[in-house]
């Protein structure tokens, strides 16, 4: 452990008075770690002591500077994007956005400048933005000075970084990545002798959830930034968005990860790899497929039984039958995320329960996901994003603006943005991924 556990721990040794918050005052087992910014613990914003020494520890494991946020990637992208681009400005942006994107696109009050996905064989969500497409929007918008991407999606599928990183550096403009599927891609260096990780590839800042990939509490995640970037300014910007009573609980549980990080975890990360690389041969005999496997994320299996007849979501409830739980599903494949952490017993329960499902007939064709066209823009952004809605149903949405975007999570990805008429296309996305209502102006 850490400079943060031992801090903690000295005051929680000491079997203190608690005149402070949180209201519980240490009684029981984690709550006794569970503290407020006192004195020797340290402020997250304003940090220049146990928790300083944490992220000066990660930015040693990551290579470049960085910080906490115990506010997820949300917090992270807030104040990148805030840290970034004035209120007002253009930003450049891949389409397929987490929803916290758009949200403070919104408070911002930005202007969207959107790459919309090309169509792809076996992308449902399109295929990631090129180097070509990002050239092309930067010279049409020589007044954009950043863009934000998304790296890893939800289904493992990552757009081609370095190159978007040059196009970015030609133009002077800044590039952001949402990470946050990513935070383990800085250990594959190890195991395949190849950078992997948005900072390693020329991104000048990234968010990086450790808790989807590694062993955090839920909360847990790192801004990390290239050295020029002034990571107090950044800290400004993060605190005007966080909780000014951030979690201890899930710094500490930050602090704990490190040292895995530092230890086995890229050792055991390989062996992973070996495992995972046999296992995809035994569901792959069983008739199942998994989706764009060269270009997917390794730790996310893509189980899909088109061939066999079956849904996603059939699948997906077949191992609810056997107690597995999937990250995510949706019509064409359901979404396994996996960590060294799972146990082998996890891994035979899943092939147990594969094992036993029967093929239907016919093969099923898969569904679509992404736009094949730009949609009209009716009102701006931020003034629809912020205006009066009203909820009708989907089938009555056609020809509407949309309001303020309400989305599933997962994946969090809003199909159409406040402002936008509502095409047949956008509706017919929106009921193949189950809704049944949608907000648009009042």
């Amino acid at each position: 452990m850490g400079c943060l556990f031992d801090a903690l721990n000295a005051y929680v040794n000491s079997n203190p008075s608690r005149f402070h918050m949180p209201g519980h005052k240490g009684r029981g087992n984690l709550e006794s770690y569970d503290v407020t910014e006192i004195h020797g613990l340290d402020n997250l914003y304003e940090s220049s002591g146990c928790i300083e020494g944490l992220e000066a520890e990660i930015g040693e494991v990551y290579g470049c500077k960085s910080i906490i946020s115990a506010g997820g990637s949300t917090l992270c992208i807030q104040a990148m994007i805030s840290g970034s681009v004035k209120p007002g400005e253009k930003i450049i942006l891949d389409r397929y956005i987490h929803i916290s994107v758009l949200n403070t696109l919104i408070l911002l009050r930005l202007k969207p400048v959107w790459i919309y996905r090309e169509s792809s064989p076996r992308f449902p969500l399109g295929a990631p933005i090129s180097g070509r497409q990002l050239d092309e929007a930067l010279s049409k918008n020589r007044d954009a000075k950043c863009v934000f991407i998304t790296g890893e999606d939800y289904y493992g599928i990552s757009p081609d970084i370095k190159a978007l990183s040059l196009v970015c550096e030609k133009y002077g403009a800044k590039l952001l990545v949402d990470n946050a599927h990513g935070a383990y891609l800085k250990f594959l260096g190890g195991v395949k002798d190849e950078k992997k990780h948005p900072i390693d590839l020329g991104a000048d800042m990234c968010c990086d959830s450790w808790h989807k990939t590694l062993p955090a509490l839920t909360g847990s995640a790192v801004l990390n930034m290239r050295p020029q970037i002034d990571s107090k300014f950044m800290k400004q910007k993060m605190q005007m968005f966080g909780s000014s009573s951030p979690s201890y609980l899930i710094m500490l549980s930050m602090d704990s990860c490190l040292d895995y990080l530092k230890g086995e975890f890229a050792h055991e990360l390989g062996c992973m790899l070996c495992f995972l690389s046999d296992l995809k041969v035994k569901i792959k005999a069983m008739g199942f497929e998994f989706w764009n496997e060269s270009a997917h994320s390794v730790l996310k299996l893509t189980v899909s039984g088109l061939k066999l007849g079956l849904t996603g979501f059939e699948l997906d409830e077949t191992l609810r039958e056997h107690r597995i739980y999937s990250e995510y599903c949706d019509f064409n494949c359901v979404i396994l995320l996996v960590s060294p952490k799972n146990s082998r017993r996890d891994f035979d329960s899943l092939l147990e329960a594969l094992e036993g499902v029967r093929p239907k007939k016919p093969e099923l064709r898969q569904i679509d996901y992404f736009l094949s066209g730009e949609l009209e823009t009716k009102e701006d952004l931020a003034v629809a994003g912020i205006a009066d809605y009203k909820c009708v149903s989907i089938e009555k949405s056609e020809g509407s603006i949309a309001g303020l975007i309400s989305v599933k999570c997962p994946p969090c990805v809003p199909v159409v943005m406040p402002g936008e008429v509502i095409t047949p296309e956008v509706v017919n996305i929106l009921r193949a991924c189950g809704y049944g209502s949608i907000n648009v102006g009042g």
